[in-house]
């Protein structure tokens, strides 16, 4: 999200209510959706309320800063990160469901197995979710020369030459 910038923009357009106002309202939004969601959902609830919240303030940003968009420009790539992160969330959905259907651990496990089983899980799927979307990024030529050599600036490995 860039809910980072879009408040540091409205505050300098002074508009820090509005800001205030939106934090509040994703406050609120990511509270339900964690009070309904953890108890069902484990992990995943935490990181749906997480998103929640970010997402309604993501939300809010975007309709106080849409007209000062270059929506020319911004549409074509703002596309293919959708995109991008919609392969993401089906590979995350997609292994999710694969791995408690092959590796859940079984009734009655104790804790620390079913801790365990999580922690691999997370790492399992958010790595093939993650290597999905930047895979997604790069096949769509998501990023113009310059700002791929911004990212191979920031990328130790790909600046070496070993990607």
């Amino acid at each position: 999200f860039l809910n980072w910038l879009y408040g540091v923009t409205l505050v300098a357009l002074g508009r820090q209510r509005l800001e205030a106002i939106g934090l509040a309202i994703g406050l609120v939004v990511g509270l339900a959706v964690a009070y309904a969601s953890i108890r069902p959902l484990g992990a995943l609830g935490i990181s749906l309320s997480i998103l929640s919240a970010e997402g309604v303030f993501f939300v809010i940003g975007t309709v106080a800063m849409w007209p000062h968009f270059h929506w020319q420009r911004l549409a074509p790539a703002l596309s293919k990160i959708f995109l991008a992160c919609a392969a993401s969330g089906l590979v995350f959905a997609g292994g999710h469901l694969l791995w408690t259907r092959f590796f859940a651990s079984p009734p009655g496990s104790t804790a620390a197995g079913s801790s365990l089983n999580a922690l691999v899980e997370l790492v399992v799927v958010g790595a093939s979710g993650l290597a999905a979307c930047a895979a997604m990024l790069l096949l769509l030529r998501t990023f113009d020369a310059d700002e791929m050599t911004g990212i191979k600036a920031m990328v130790p490995k790909l600046r070496r030459g070993r990607a």
